[in-house]
């Protein structure tokens, strides 16, 4: 049994800052007949350079650089009480079961300003709307929540080595207060702060865990089920900017897999698998069409393999120790609406995912016998120099200009350490 207090007081602020000569090309482009991008789709875009660009507005006022700015505020306190209990049944059979009770305290806050004053462009902000005119004073808003989780489990030992586990848990993220900006108000108005539900999930969970052949093989295998209710994800609102929204329902079934055997003194393979079959569902609870049904969670491949091994043998000048590790994955989603079109407002191009790469790494081990704590390392990540994608998306999206995030190329290069 314990209890816990964790209090929490902070603030992040977003500068934007903007040449407006490209924000009125980019905006308001094909109408005055200087766009910004021109090419037809598929085809790559030639924007014009700053100095072909209007300098003023239709109107004839001149047009330069312009800042806006937003901060939110968070002032939270929650505190926790929890017991956790396991009996044993018999010498094999153990049952555990636990609860945790959580009280949130949650205070947020909203501010946003335009230091130098309004746009030449819009005679307001860019993309915060109006509501840059509050002077950057917040307007906050306070609530509070609470919540139950537990759990269950069962573990029986089938031997001295091997064990089958069943667990149900009944998780939750609690509620979220959030500012939901409307550009079209001269201000920021609390009847704006939407609270998004606290997400719920229950986790099912059946596995085994044990070893063979006097410990030389490991094996370690879970299948779970997971349902989700109020899934909190995000999506960019009109100035780029992560929002928190209140998702649907999910669901699906998984599983994960490890093996570890020894084949020799000298010689270690290992493999992993996983499965991830979680979605979105078709309806949500009311039984209502959901906008992400059959959508999967964003960085969350479908299915990842690894294989490795480890190859490590002592001589008479020291040690060597090889290691090759080859790990794929299957297609992934850098958003939870995986990129369709009837969910991007205008992006018409599937392109913001990643499709399955294998990626090697290896690494060379000596260690000296005549100088005690000294190891060098030779190293090449990426050996085979795959292209692929960390991330795609982002702000740029919401302007819709997404931006691309590489991953590192074929890196290669020497450690050395010495311990005393």
């Amino acid at each position: 049994v314990g209890g816990s207090v964790f209090a929490e007081e902070g603030a992040q602020s977003v500068p934007l800052g903007y040449d407006l000569r490209v924000v009125q090309a980019l905006l308001f482009g094909s109408q005055i007949g200087f766009p910004l991008f021109s090419a037809p789709p598929g085809v790559a875009q030639i924007p014009p350079t700053l100095d072909a660009l209007l300098q003023t507005t239709v109107q004839g006022i001149p047009i330069g650089y312009f800042e806006e700015n937003f901060t939110n505020f968070n002032d939270s306190t929650s505190w926790d009480l929890f017991g956790d209990m396991t009996y044993a049944l018999t010498d094999r059979l153990d049952v555990t079961a636990g609860v945790r009770y959580t009280y949130d305290d949650k205070q947020s806050g909203y501010s946003a300003d335009a230091p130098n004053g309004p746009s030449a462009l819009t005679g307001a902000g860019v993309f915060l709307g109006a509501n840059v005119f509050n002077g950057g004073n917040p307007v906050f808003v306070e609530d509070t929540f609470d919540g139950l989780t537990y759990r269950l489990a069962l573990n029986y030992d089938l031997s001295d080595t091997s064990t089958v586990f069943a667990n149900y848990g009944k998780g939750r993220r609690p509620e979220v207060l959030s500012y939901a900006a409307n550009v079209a108000q001269p201000n920021i108005l609390e009847e704006n702060f939407v609270t998004i539900d606290a997400e719920e999930t229950d986790a099912f969970e059946l596995g085994y865990r044990g070893e063979a052949f006097d410990g030389r093989l490991r094996v370690d295998t879970v299948a779970y089920y997971y349902m989700y209710e109020n899934f909190q994800t995000t999506i960019l609102n009109e100035a780029g900017t992560p929002v928190p929204v209140n998702g649907g329902n999910a669901s699906g079934f998984g599983f994960e897999g490890s093996a570890q055997w020894r084949l020799n003194d000298y010689v270690l393979a290992f493999g992993n698998y996983a499965y991830n079959g979680v979605e979105f569902d078709d309806e949500d609870g009311e039984g209502n069409p959901q906008v992400r049904a059959g959508n999967r969670f964003r960085l969350a491949p479908a299915h990842t393999i690894t294989i490795g091994g480890l190859i490590d043998r002592d001589f008479d000048f020291g040690r060597l120790s090889f290691s090759p590790i080859l790990a794929w994955k299957d297609d992934i989603f850098f958003d939870d609406d995986n990129d369709r079109t009837d969910l991007q407002g205008g992006d018409f191009f599937v392109d913001e995912f990643q499709e399955d790469y294998a990626l090697l790494d290896l690494r060379l081990t000596f260690e000296p016998a005549a100088l005690e704590g000294l190891i060098v390392e030779l190293f090449m990540e990426n050996a085979f120099d795959r292209e692929y994608l960390l991330d795609a998306g982002n702000t740029g999206d919401a302007f819709g200009i997404p931006t691309f995030i590489a991953g590192p190329p074929q890196t290669y290069g020497i450690y050395i350490s010495q311990t005393f």
